[in-house]
């Protein structure tokens, strides 16, 4: 995982734009 930072990173800016998408 730590080999595939950039992965981790997408995940992590999908995450927060799903959280912000359920905010109305």
């Amino acid at each position: 995982m730590q080999s595939h930072p950039q992965i981790k990173r997408r995940h992590t800016d999908n995450f927060a734009l799903n959280s912000i998408s359920q905010f109305p």
